[in-house]
């Protein structure tokens, strides 16, 4: 029998960038598409991404992520007002939200990393044009996730990646 790693879920709040119509993983070595539905898995990849066109070497190396010595690992901030400025490469969009965290985790001073991860909310900057309110509206129900507009602590994370 496994014994569960937590029975409540970590609570933090990262960013993505938007395109596609769906959420990537902005910070990892390359652009990873999120799950629409149900939370996305973190793997190791310390010795490169993934890549469909050639063939993947066994890593004997190759551990379970997060691991407290490795940086692997889904990252979120514990405040929202800890969220780095998430990079803007048009024509990809930048949202920030809450998420839920589960399995291994792996605390820090300010955030966390875990193995299992899934956004509950997104936050919406009223400076967005309506191109942009259009995309992440869609965004957002495609994931079945509400976006808010009443939340203003996330604006300064997203002026400061413009």
């Amino acid at each position: 029998m496994r014994i569960p790693d937590a029975i409540n879920p970590v609570v933090g709040y990262r960013g993505w960038s938007v395109g596609m119509g769906q959420l990537w993983s902005p910070m990892a070595l390359a652009r990873v598409p999120w799950p629409k539905q149900g939370p996305l898995r973190a793997r190791c990849l310390k010795d490169g991404t993934p890549n469909p066109f050639r063939a993947q070497a066994h890593h004997p190396e190759r551990h379970d992520a997060p691991q407290p010595d490795c940086s692997c690992g889904i990252y979120a901030m514990r405040e929202p007002w800890d969220i780095e400025a998430v990079p803007v490469t048009p024509p990809w969009g930048v949202v920030i939200g809450k998420v839920h965290g589960w399995g291994r985790v792996v605390l820090g001073t300010r955030g966390w990393r875990a193995e299992l991860v899934r956004p509950v909310e997104l936050f919406a900057d009223p400076s967005w044009n309506e191109p942009t309110r259009s995309e992440m509206n869609a965004v957002a129900k495609m994931y079945g996730l509400p976006l808010r507009w009443e939340i203003a602590t996330m604006q300064p994370c997203l002026r400061a990646s413009a």
